[in-house]
Protein backbone atom coordinates (compact mmCIF):
# COMPACT_ATOMS: atom_id res chain seq x y z
CA UNK A 1 0.00 0.00 0.00
CA UNK A 2 1.42 3.56 -0.71
CA UNK A 3 0.60 6.40 0.95
CA UNK A 4 -2.19 7.86 -1.45
CA UNK A 5 -3.81 4.36 -1.13
CA UNK A 6 -3.30 4.61 2.47
CA UNK A 7 -5.31 7.94 2.50
CA UNK A 8 -7.91 7.17 0.68
CA UNK A 9 -8.38 3.76 2.91
CA UNK A 10 -8.48 6.25 5.82
CA UNK A 11 -11.62 8.50 4.36
CA UNK A 12 -13.15 5.59 3.22
CA UNK A 13 -13.29 4.25 6.94
CA UNK A 14 -13.44 7.34 8.97
CA UNK A 15 -16.80 8.15 7.18
CA UNK A 16 -18.06 4.78 7.17
CA UNK A 17 -21.07 4.92 9.86
CA UNK A 18 -21.80 1.57 10.09
CA UNK A 19 -18.02 0.60 11.24
CA UNK A 20 -17.63 0.37 15.02
CA UNK A 21 -15.12 2.34 16.50
CA UNK A 22 -12.77 -0.13 16.55
CA UNK A 23 -12.78 -1.26 13.65
CA UNK A 24 -11.67 2.32 12.68
CA UNK A 25 -9.18 2.65 15.29
CA UNK A 26 -7.44 -0.80 13.83
CA UNK A 27 -7.76 0.02 9.99
CA UNK A 28 -7.10 3.86 10.22
CA UNK A 29 -4.16 3.19 13.01
CA UNK A 30 -2.41 0.70 10.72
CA UNK A 31 -2.73 2.11 7.27
CA UNK A 32 -1.70 5.43 9.25
CA UNK A 33 1.43 3.67 10.98
CA UNK A 34 2.49 1.25 8.12
CA UNK A 35 2.96 3.78 5.14
CA UNK A 36 4.09 6.86 7.67
CA UNK A 37 1.96 9.71 7.23
CA UNK A 38 2.29 12.68 9.05
CA UNK A 39 -1.19 13.69 10.99
CA UNK A 40 -1.36 17.18 9.88
CA UNK A 41 -2.32 16.15 5.95
CA UNK A 42 -3.93 12.76 7.30
CA UNK A 43 -6.14 14.92 9.27
CA UNK A 44 -6.99 17.48 6.74
CA UNK A 45 -7.43 14.84 3.96
CA UNK A 46 -10.12 13.32 6.21
CA UNK A 47 -11.68 16.68 6.85
CA UNK A 48 -10.33 16.23 10.96
CA UNK A 49 -8.58 18.62 13.41
CA UNK A 50 -5.16 17.79 14.06
CA UNK A 51 -5.80 17.58 17.57
CA UNK A 52 -9.09 14.75 16.70
CA UNK A 53 -7.08 12.82 14.61
CA UNK A 54 -4.44 12.68 17.51
CA UNK A 55 -6.68 11.61 19.88
CA UNK A 56 -8.41 9.23 17.98
CA UNK A 57 -4.79 7.60 16.97
CA UNK A 58 -4.25 7.61 20.89
CA UNK A 59 -6.89 5.39 21.53
CA UNK A 60 -5.05 2.23 19.21
CA UNK A 61 -2.68 2.52 21.82
CA UNK A 62 -4.34 1.13 24.49
CA UNK A 63 -4.93 -2.66 25.26
CA UNK A 64 -7.12 -4.41 22.76
CA UNK A 65 -9.71 -5.26 25.40
CA UNK A 66 -10.29 -1.70 26.39
CA UNK A 67 -10.29 -0.60 22.78
CA UNK A 68 -13.08 -3.35 22.82
CA UNK A 69 -15.10 -1.90 25.39
CA UNK A 70 -14.81 2.21 24.61
CA UNK A 71 -15.99 0.75 21.32
CA UNK A 72 -19.03 -0.93 22.78
CA UNK A 73 -19.87 2.50 24.67
CA UNK A 74 -18.78 4.73 21.31
CA UNK A 75 -17.56 7.82 23.85
CA UNK A 76 -17.95 11.11 22.22
CA UNK A 77 -14.85 12.41 20.34
CA UNK A 78 -14.13 15.23 23.10
CA UNK A 79 -13.50 12.02 25.56
CA UNK A 80 -10.66 10.38 23.20
CA UNK A 81 -7.50 12.38 24.53
CA UNK A 82 -8.99 11.69 27.98
CA UNK A 83 -9.73 8.31 27.85
CA UNK A 84 -6.29 7.33 25.80
CA UNK A 85 -4.24 8.63 28.72
CA UNK A 86 -5.49 6.82 31.58
CA UNK A 87 -4.90 3.52 33.09
CA UNK A 88 -7.26 0.19 32.44
CA UNK A 89 -8.85 0.89 35.91
CA UNK A 90 -9.29 4.76 34.98
CA UNK A 91 -10.86 3.76 31.47
CA UNK A 92 -13.46 1.61 32.85
CA UNK A 93 -14.66 3.72 35.57
CA UNK A 94 -14.95 6.50 32.73
CA UNK A 95 -16.74 4.13 30.60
Amino acid sequence: MDKIEALELIKETWDNNSLSLGDKISTISNAFYTVGLDMATTAAYIKATPAEFYAFLSLSELDEDIINLISKVNPPKTTWLLLASGNDDEIRKAL
